[in-house]
């Protein structure tokens, strides 16, 4: 009996990190690997056969086990740029990322910088870069917040009106 099935191309995105993973020996068999995902094996073997899509939670316990970035199996630029070129779609392993540069007063108390709607094309390139944030116009917190590493981003647009406006500020905090 012959199916017509294709794979979508997150199933194949997946699979090609799934063979890196697998050519790097992150696991010691695909059971294993299966397994590690919450997936049964005999289930797995059909998305690497090809006959079968990966379900979507798989792909959420595969990025949190392996750090994976979910743009690279998502996002259809991402991916195609990370495919020009060397496929590093592990680039985000916690030790080879600078959470991000934290900006200080003398006295190592902690300031906010300001992604400005100019700066907030530069910011998603340049958030690991202590150079770039470095650059952006910052203020200092209340003492009872210095602790937390927050960054402020200027709102563009009226996609969240009534809640924020175009030109209002949006603090965040980082989170691990």
């Amino acid at each position: 009996m012959a199916t017509n099935f294709k794979q979508n191309a997150v199933t194949k995105r997946f699979l090609k990190i799934f063979q890196q993973l697998k050519e790097k020996n992150k696991f010691r068999s695909n059971a294993a690997f299966a397994k590690s995902i919450d997936y049964l094996p005999q289930a797995f073997n059909e998305v690497v056969q090809g006959r079968r899509d990966i379900p979507l939670h798989c792909l959420y316990k595969f990025f949190n086990v392996y750090n994976i970035d979910p743009a690279i199996v998502f996002l259809d630029d991402v991916a195609e740029n990370r495919l020009a070129g060397e496929y590093k779609p592990y680039a985000y392993e916690r030790f080879q990322v600078k959470i991000h540069p934290i900006l200080t007063q003398p006295d190592n108390r902690e300031r906010v910088p300001l992604v400005s709607k100019k700066a907030a094309a530069g910011y998603v390139n340049g958030f690991e870069d202590e150079e770039f944030i470095g650059q952006l116009p910052n203020i200092s917190l209340p003492p009872d917040l210095d602790h937390k590493s927050i960054v402020g981003f200027q709102v563009e647009g009226d996609s969240m009106e009534p809640n924020l406006y175009d030109g209002d500020w949006l603090f965040c905090s980082f989170l691990e």
